[in-house]
């Protein structure tokens, strides 16, 4: 990526006449420019000045910058333009597909109205909208409104309240997932590495106890379990093979019984043959030194999104692309309340911890099995 620095005055120049490549940025700098993109995937910042920013080809962001009064335009067969006006008073004219009026760096919240063709943005301006498709806000509290077409609405951080209008919509938020983990490993694993598979009747009491405690200080030596309580040298580690019940462990010195819980799950049963004897036997098969479960945050605020069409429009998750519905329902929760005191019942989806919601006015009767199968994970 390479960034292209314009002259200080009145520049009219096409990307491909200064070498602009893919990723590359054209600064305008001073003056008033007139600066078409026909390079694809690049980003134009018109500086200071009065500037008109022209995408002819696709997915191509244009940056106003600090000028009182900016042109912003998508030419007819270009898609996905990016339009950020910024200061002053501007005009985005999204003639391609795709085109999103983005607010997104501006210092307040925005009021922007697909319908009307104008948004107030955060610094005070009234802006012009002609054939603009999407919107993303701010990082405060915005107000949204689309028209009679589909639209994507991206609220951002803050407490936004979104309305779509006629059109298949879609409310697009961010989230980040981080997968549970952890180191993890199995008993019988471990001594099928030396050839042994444990079945009933199969190995005596010795061999299975030699074999369990080896793997029990294998694993405090591989992860750092444990400490040196009774001052003699060693972590101990104890079998505790007599105990039957679903939450029992083994015994490694210096962890508590918590963590142990934590650590151990699947307890199993092996009968062991002795001679002429048979003994049953208990033992903790898996470890995990992860809890295994998902986390997923986002920097989105607490939406209201007034007029949601079930069946029609749709709720993406960015960022939580492969999400499977039992990681959906761990995450994820949806209530039923009337939120706004209108009389009628809203839902609520929300986050398990209860850092980001969406509420659905005047939607109920669905559950979030519906929530997951109807919403895009990308």
């Amino acid at each position: 990526m390479a960034t292209i620095r314009l002259t200080s005055v009145n520049d009219d120049i096409l990307a491909s006449e200064v070498n602009a490549q893919e990723d590359d940025v054209i600064l305008g700098l001073e003056g008033d420019d007139i600066i078409e993109a026909d390079v694809a995937n690049i980003t134009v910042d018109g500086g200071d000045g009065s500037d008109t920013l022209v995408a002819s080809a696709d997915n191509v962001t244009l940056y106003g910058g600090a000028g009182e009064i900016d042109v912003l335009q998508s030419n007819f067969g270009v898609d996905g333009t990016t339009m950020e006006g910024g200061a002053g008073d501007d005009e985005l004219l999204g003639f391609g597909t795709n085109d999103t009026a983005s607010y997104a760096n501006d210092p307040a919240g925005v009021t922007v109205d697909l319908s009307a063709r104008v948004a107030t943005d955060g610094y005070g301006g009234t802006d012009l909208l002609i054939e603009i498709e999407n919107v993303t806000g701010s990082a405060f509290n915005d107000i949204l409104i689309g028209d009679n077409n589909s639209n994507v609405l991206q609220g951002g951080a803050g407490n936004d309240t979104l309305t779509g209008n006629g059109g298949a919509d879609v409310f697009k938020y961010s989230f980040t997932l981080t997968q549970g983990g952890g180191e993890s490993e199995t008993f019988t694993d471990f001594i099928a590495q030396g050839g042994s598979a444990l079945a009933d009747n199969t190995y005596t009491q010795s061999f299975f106890a030699t074999q369990y405690t080896a793997w029990l200080r294998h694993l405090v030596d591989t992860n750092g379990l444990g400490s040196d309580i009774n001052g003699d040298g060693i972590v101990g580690v104890g079998l505790n093979q007599n105990d039957a019940a679903p939450d029992a462990t083994p015994f490694i010195e210096g962890v508590s019984a918590e963590d142990l819980g934590a650590m151990f799950t699947d307890r199993d049963n092996v009968t062991l043959k002795t001679g002429k004897v048979t003994q049953e036997r208990f033992y903790s098969n898996s470890f995990s030194t992860g809890n295994g479960e998902d986390t997923v945050e986002s920097t989105d605020g607490f939406d209201t999104i007034v007029d949601f069409q079930w069946g029609m429009d749709n709720l993406e998750f960015n960022g939580l692309g492969g999400l499977t519905l039992d990681q959906f329902k761990s995450l994820f929760t949806v209530n039923e309340a009337d939120v706004n005191g209108d009389g009628t019942t809203d839902t609520v989806l929300a986050l398990a911890d209860d850092t980001w919601s969406a509420t659905l006015q005047n939607i109920s009767g669905h559950t979030i099995d519906e929530f997951y199968t109807s919403s895009v994970f990308s």
